[in-house]
């Protein structure tokens, strides 16, 4: 067998970690009655007492669960209710802005309960709390379309020309109240989400993101725009750039006025990382200088050095902010192809990208969803529905969500065949791929210099260094890892989830001298290691 080498240098370290984190749509407002829903026998033998604190303990809690430390809060929009778009499940988050002008603080009381909950695990581990505050798209009324759905064409902008102000004093009034009236801290700010994807159309089954193009649209802003009382004349700014300038200025004044002290700016979010620089590039100076973070999300692209040394250029920190992978069958206790592409991204972006938070798109993903196109995305696969139509009861499925033409429909017999009920969940491969990162390389640890594309290294602040080994081979790898710069080392613990384990404690003998420890890698596993060195 064939015996490979991998050295870890703890005295080249590089950037100190933020953590990992999940975003909180769709799947924290799709948990509403979660709390009349006992607990498993497992969630009870850990201290639960129904399905909701079970699913909170698995993501938050470091000892049950993954133990992450990052969220992300949506700002809904709200839709024109007589639209009847929105039908995908928790998709449809509501707004808390009237169209007269009124305020509803408790209409998204599940996502607000999700927030405050996370925040109440993750202080109790002792790990920093980050929150970014961010908004997928405005208020429905303040739009071109007349929908949060998105544009009636898929490449214009939708936040009408004469709405910024509104639609920027209503997502930092939301975030303020989270700070000030929930008590919740707030650490950033994002008001696009994917801004220049083209995705977002009139008429979508979900409230995913806006238009903001970073090229000039004036002939369809020239008719609200009104220069007696806008500075930023569409001919000569782009949308992107103005709705970056003014929430950098809004918030700012506020800040003047003692609101929202330490909340910075992150952007611009776009899907592609290829896009990410692309898209900071085309900023005004202004623009760029309202954002402290570069944040990307990561489902295209490979620039990650280029985007890496923007960054660095411009002394923005940078945030990997939304992610996912999947794709082929069903099956969650596959270690496929999605558990491999989840470990080899979270390596890219520390190493190349030098990013110092990582953020899974949704902690919980939709089974109806897996189930219904046969496929295996993200870590936790949970039932929101109750298995009857929609009309029958307000957590049942929605026919447009799971009866879409060509022969594919998933309907509540499928779902009553295989005893499934609302609340039962799987958890995925993935989901123990993320934890062999997320329980290891932890919010301030600093990423260490590591010789082997296989493998991730961090130390903590003190000593511990944790280091994480992927084998995405057929058979078994033996490696002769060497650390320098530690001294001697000694093996505290070892965790593998592989095809035939999850977080299994690694008993293997491994041989080792004084800065010296051989790893033996199954196939298709990823094993973490935890040693002290003196």
């Amino acid at each position: 067998m064939e015996r490979l080498s991998v050295i870890v240098d703890v005295n080249r370290r590089h950037q100190k970690l933020d953590g990992f984190g999940t975003s909180l749509m769709w799947w924290a407002n799709a948990m509403q009655g979660f709390e009349q829903i006992p607990a498993t026998e497992a969630g009870m033998a850990d201290g639960c007492r129904n399905r909701y604190e079970e699913l909170m303990n698995l993501l938050f809690d470091p000892d049950k669960g993954l133990g992450i430390n990052i969220v992300r809060y949506n700002v809904g929009g709200g839709d024109c209710e007589a639209l009847d778009f929105i039908n995908r499940s928790g998709a449809k988050i509501p707004g808390y802005l009237s169209k007269d002008g009124h305020y509803d603080w408790k209409a998204d009381a599940m996502q607000q309960k999700v927030l405050a909950d996370a925040y109440r695990l993750i202080k109790r581990s002792g790990q920093a709390f980050y929150n970014t505050v961010f908004s997928v798209a405005p208020p429905y009324f303040m739009t071109y379309s007349g929908s949060s759905t998105g544009s009636k064409k898929p490449a214009d902008d939708n936040l009408r020309w004469d709405c910024y102000q509104d639609f920027v004093s209503y997502f930092l009034d939301v975030a303020s109240y989270i700070k000030d009236e929930l008590q919740i801290p707030v650490t950033d700010i994002e008001p696009v989400n994917e801004p220049t994807s083209g995705y977002w159309v009139y008429g979508s089954q979900k409230q995913e993101g806006c238009q903001f193009n970073r090229v000039l649209q004036p002939e369809l802003h020239q008719a609200a725009f009104d220069s007696a009382k806008d500075t930023y004349d569409p001919q000569c700014y782009s949308a992107l750039s103005k709705i970056y300038e003014m929430t950098g200025k809004e918030l700012a004044r506020r800040q003047e006025m003692g609101k929202l002290s330490g909340v910075i700016i992150s952007g611009t979010d776009e899907t592609s990382i290829d896009e990410a620089a692309p898209s900071f590039l085309a900023l005004t100076d202004k623009a760029k200088d309202a954002i402290s973070k570069i944040a990307t999300h990561g489902y295209a692209g490979s620039r990650r050095k280029e985007l890496r040394e923007l960054a660095s250029c411009y002394a923005k920190k940078l945030w990997m902010s939304e992610a996912s992978y999947g794709g082929g069958e069903w099956n969650p206790e596959a270690m496929d192809g999605g558990c491999f592409q989840l470990s080899r991204a979270i390596q890219k972006d520390f190493y190349e990208m030098g990013a110092t938070g990582w953020v899974i798109w949704q902690g919980i993903e939709s089974l109806g969803e897996n189930l219904l196109w046969n496929a295996n995305w993200g870590l936790i696969h949970c039932l929101y529905e109750e298995p009857v139509w929609k009309e029958e009861s307000p957590f049942g499925m929605s026919r447009k969500q799971y009866c879409i033409g060509e022969g594919r429909c998933l309907t509540p017999e499928a779902l009553i065949e295989k005893g499934l009920r609302r609340g039962d969940y799987f958890l995925c491969k993935q989901y123990y791929v993320f934890g062999q990162y997320t329980k290891f390389l932890k919010e301030g640890y600093e990423i260490a210099d590591v010789s082997s594309p296989d493998f991730a290294a961090a130390v903590s602040p003190d000593g511990t260094l944790a280091v994480v080994a992927t084998n995405e081979a057929e058979e078994e790898r033996i490696y002769r890892l060497e650390v320098k710069g530690a001294g001697k080392l000694q093996l505290v613990k070892g965790t593998r989830t592989s095809e035939t384990e999850k977080w299994a404690e690694v008993t293997d003998s491994l041989e080792h001298g004084e800065d010296w420890m051989e790893l033996r890698l199954p196939p298709k596993s990823v094993s973490s290691y935890e040693m002290k060195t003196r």
